[in-house]
């Protein structure tokens, strides 16, 4: 089968089509359904690269042609929830068998459609499904006095190319997944279809996410968190010196950014002493109350502050694997205050957490 280059043009042209309609979906959903666990993250942290190692064994149908090595594959895409899209390509080879085959190259462009899910803390499952071409370039000798010449023939062939993998994940950072499993390629040939099992490892990263955490830990320096410690106490109100002046907050709230369901990240603190208590004891409940400041519309008020709250949610079944039957969430936009707010509009941005 020759290749046609209007089928990668078509496969690529296709690609900002699945990002976009999750995008419409997350604006679209209602905040007011229950289950809704829609963050109003920006769109672009769902990007993300990733790069891996494969090993392919080589098939009965291949073993006249020779044996494959190790190969590598680099892909692009976008995550929405716990679903993952992305176009990925790479390259790997076959030498040694057969003595008027020099070298075959196989180079796979596809698309891939996965979903990784959550197992516990920072461990999880992913599956993924693939399709798209395989572009192989063959180096032959026609003749053994060719061998003898090293005179080489190329020919270039495309064929339909599917896969399917599963993996172990590791996801120690958010910005950071460590994934390794093993699966099948299927090259669909004339002759029929040819199977290349395999084993694959490597890493998925989100630089903007990544970019973010940075810029946040740098901006933070002067800002102490020592103080900042979950707990039951009726003394809940800590002073922070800030650049922009001293500020007054609750020990059990974590505050956001305006308009966005992005925590200040020195507040992150909070968060993990309560996961580390819930964790210790599986007894205790934690309740989330979101908060926002009353600018915007009813509707727009009541989505940021559940997203502040199931943010919360989401981050303790994240990292320390905690029950969604143990967390609750409520979500009061500007219909009621705080238990405690100063001055400035930044003391509504806020999720308590109640522990009982």
């Amino acid at each position: 089968m020759r290749f046609n280059y209007r089928y990668l043009a078509v496969l690529i042209l296709l690609m900002p089509v699945f990002p976009s309609l999750a995008q419409e979906t997350a604006q679209e959903a209602p905040a007011e359904t229950a289950h809704n666990n829609t963050h109003k993250f920006p769109w672009y942290e769902g990007l993300f690269a990733e790069v891996s190692g494969t090993y392919s064994f080589t098939s009965e149908l291949m073993q006249n042609f020779g044996e494959f090595g190790f190969g590598f594959r680099g892909a692009l895409g976008y995550e929405y929830r716990h679903f993952r899209f992305a176009i990925e390509s790479g390259y790997s080879k076959l030498s040694g068998t057969n003595p008027l085959v020099s070298e075959i190259s196989l180079s796979p462009v596809i698309f891939k459609f996965g979903y990784g899910y959550p197992v516990y803390s920072i461990l999880g499952i992913q599956a993924d499904i693939s399709g798209g071409v395989l572009i192989s370039s063959i180096s032959r000798y026609m003749s053994a006095p060719d061998i003898i010449n090293k005179k080489t023939v190329k020919d270039r062939y495309a064929a339909p190319f599917a896969g399917v993998r599963f993996y172990a994940t590791v996801t120690p950072l958010d910005y950071l997944r460590i994934y390794a499993g093993g699966g099948s390629d299927f090259i669909f040939e004339n002759s029929g279809v040819i199977p290349l099992p395999l084993v694959e490892a490597g890493v998925s990263f989100k630089p903007f996410i990544l970019f973010k955490s940075i810029a946040a830990k740098r901006s933070a320096v002067k800002q102490s968190t020592k103080d900042i410690v979950f707990q039951s106490s009726s003394d809940n109100i800590i002073i922070e010196d800030t650049p922009q002046g001293r500020i007054i907050r609750l020990r059990n709230a974590v505050y956001f950014e305006a308009d966005s369901s992005i925590m200040i990240e020195i507040y992150r603190p909070v968060l993990d002493e309560a996961g580390i208590r819930l964790r210790s004891n599986p007894q205790l409940k934690i309740t989330f109350r979101g908060f926002t400041a009353p600018f915007g519309t009813e509707r727009e008020r009541a989505e940021i502050s559940r997203a502040r709250a199931q943010y919360c949610a989401d981050y303790l079944a994240k990292q320390f694997g905690i029950d969604s039957s143990r967390m609750k969430i409520e979500s009061y936009g500007a219909l009621r205050a705080p238990e405690y707010r100063d001055a400035s509009w930044e003391s509504y941005r806020c999720v308590e957490l109640l522990i009982e």
